[in-house]
């Protein structure tokens, strides 16, 4: 099962889910969505501004550059122990190269150095062997010539760290390089909301991003394993785990889905014999069906000031909304929405 890139999921989602009204504006008081539909005013165009040159995307590259300043001595990003960083890439390769079925691209994020903190200097290779050990690195697919690498520090780095990474662009019989160095932080101190949104470099659809988590290492891009989740966020995952939604305050910032879960391999094992098609299917499913529920769940109860609590010996104590999916999409809830679901009502008012 290919991750692809989740971005053009959430635009569709955003667009072209039916909503009513009331619902969409809870949406619209906890992600900032943008739908596309005209309703939006619009906003008076700048004058003397120079008209920006549409992109031409290409079949394969002719170069790769980074959007920050790099002299090749000083960090180009500050990466914040327990937080992540995105580094944005120019390129001018067409927007599917990495996920398209003939002649698929590829990025490649390697270690080339490593500085230590302690004054010793020099590489360290029983610490930091290889990229993995120092970042937990998610790519995503070119959009509009920019492709945008985060990254996120593991357990292994220490603040003060510095590394030095190299990127490979693929292209037709030639790789673009770009080698720079980036540089371990301090974990960030929560900043006051501003009173103007900072623009961003690339379109914000809201939504938060999913990732899908395995026990083991995979090919796919954009995953994450169950050892490096825990590693690098503290977030234990198990077979009877389905997903995890990463809640920062009172923002769902990310949503994990675990992809080796007993409940989509059961699920799975119920079709005799299956093919590629129907296992893909089959994942389509079970990561559309926990994302959006996820979703859905999380904006009610926040929009709703529901108060989460647990009867216990001690009278009741009160339970984190994550904590609450989590447990809730663990036990049956997923298995009913891959089992049951909409389908199944049908089903039902037919016979």
């Amino acid at each position: 099962m290919e991750s692809g890139d989740a971005k053009d999921l959430l635009k569709s989602l955003t667009q072209n889910l039916p909503m009513n009204p009331e619902l969409m504006q809870l949406l619209n008081q906890t992600f900032r969505i943008d739908r596309g539909n005209g309703t939006q005013k619009k906003r008076p165009k700048p004058r003397n501004k120079s008209v920006k040159e549409p992109f031409k995307p290409q079949r394969y590259p002719s170069y790769l550059k980074l959007k920050t300043k790099n002299d090749g001595l000083k960090p180009v990003a500050q990466i914040p122990l327990g937080g992540e960083r995105a580094i944005h890439f120019e390129t001018d390769v067409e927007d599917h190269y990495f996920d398209r079925v003939k002649d698929p691209g590829d990025m490649r994020i390697a270690l080339l150095g490593f500085s230590s903190n302690d004054g010793e200097g020099g590489d360290k290779p029983s610490r930091i062997e290889q990229i993995d050990d120092a970042f937990n690195v998610i790519r995503s697919s070119p959009h509009e010539g920019t492709i945008k690498v985060n990254f996120s520090p593991t357990k292994k780095v220490d603040v003060g760290d510095a590394v030095q990474i190299k990127a490979t662009l693929n292209g037709a019989g030639q790789n673009f390089d770009e080698i720079f160095w980036v540089k371990v932080s301090g974990p960030e101190a929560p900043q006051p909301p501003s009173k103007k949104p900072k623009p961003s470099q690339e379109p914000d659809f809201g939504l938060p991003p999913y990732t899908l988590a395995y026990e083991n290492q995979q090919d796919e891009k954009d995953t994450i394993t169950w050892e490096k989740l825990g590693e690098s966020s503290g977030v234990e995952m198990d077979y009877d785990t389905v997903m995890h939604p990463m809640v920062g305050g009172d923002q769902l910032e990310r949503v994990y889905i675990n992809m080796d879960s007993a409940v989509l391999k059961n699920f799975k094992s119920k079709t005799r014999n299956p093919n590629a098609d129907q296992l893909e299917l089959a994942n389509r499913k079970y990561i559309f069906s926990v994302y959006l529920h996820t979703l859905f769940l999380y904006t009610i109860t926040k929009n709703r000031n529901y108060k989460l609590s647990r009867e216990e010996d001690n009278g009741g104590s009160e339970v984190d909304i994550g904590d609450y999916l989590k447990d809730l999409f663990g036990s049956h809830y997923a298995a009913f929405l891959l089992n049951f679901g909409t389908d199944g009502f049908m089903q039902l008012l037919d016979d």
